[in-house]
């Protein structure tokens, strides 16, 4: 494992699962690939939103493995993220720790910090709309036109917002499985459960009125 100055979007991507409820460590390369297709800078594996909780140091290790030897070996990242949301506590730490690396935790605060120097936003909900972020990012002190940038800011904000109030992970995973044909993104390892008919249904609609395609 290596270091190296990451700065951007990075994806806490989720993990899919087979019906016996393993790790799919091919379906995890796959997606991670979209991923950086997509817009991001890095993509951030077996963190909350990846349930490793629910996996055992076996599983963590050989998912890594495969990962490595997919050519998407594992760099270690140095930084600070603010789970939290508070957009008062990240420019706080962007002001007074110009020299640390700090990423906000909720794409709605990606142009705010990028303008107090922030290095970029690590977010779950990357896994579904990384592309409409990555705009916002990239032209951020490239394109002239910043009224273009704040839109891009506002429709991305309204595409987060869509998530709010669902349990995140479940939420992420059944928009997946709309947009992937492959059951592994419908299954979740316990204790966590399925969003209800409801929810999930409220869920792809909203993002389905914001534009989101494929779901």
């Amino acid at each position: 494992m290596h270091q190296r100055a990451v700065r951007g979007l990075v994806a806490a991507a989720a993990t899919p699962f087979t019906e016996q409820l393993l790790p799919d460590a091919g379906q995890l390369a796959r997606h991670c690939r979209r991923l950086l297709e997509r817009g991001c800078d890095a993509v951030l594996v077996l963190g909350s939103t990846g349930e490793a909780n629910s996996l055992s140091v076996e599983e963590r290790l050989a998912l890594l493995e495969h990962l490595d030897q997919a050519g998407l070996g594992p760099s270690l990242l140095v930084g600070v993220k603010n789970s939290g949301g508070e957009w008062s506590y990240t420019a706080r730490l962007l002001r007074e720790l110009p020299r640390l690396s700090v990423f906000t935790g909720t794409e709605e605060h990606l142009l705010a910090s990028l303008r107090l120097g922030g290095s970029g936003c690590i977010s779950a909900t990357f896994n579904v709309i990384a592309r409409e972020a990555a705009p916002v990012y990239r032209g951020f002190g490239v394109l002239p036109d910043m009224q273009r940038i704040h839109h891009l800011q506002d429709r991305l904000t309204l595409l987060r917002r869509t998530f709010a109030g669902c349990s995140m992970i479940p939420a992420i995973k059944i928009v997946l499985g709309r947009l992937y044909p492959d059951e592994g993104w419908n299954r979740l390892r316990p204790p966590l459960t399925t969003l209800g008919d409801q929810e999930g249904a409220a869920l792809l609609e909203g993002l389905r009125g914001a534009g989101v395609q494929g779901v």
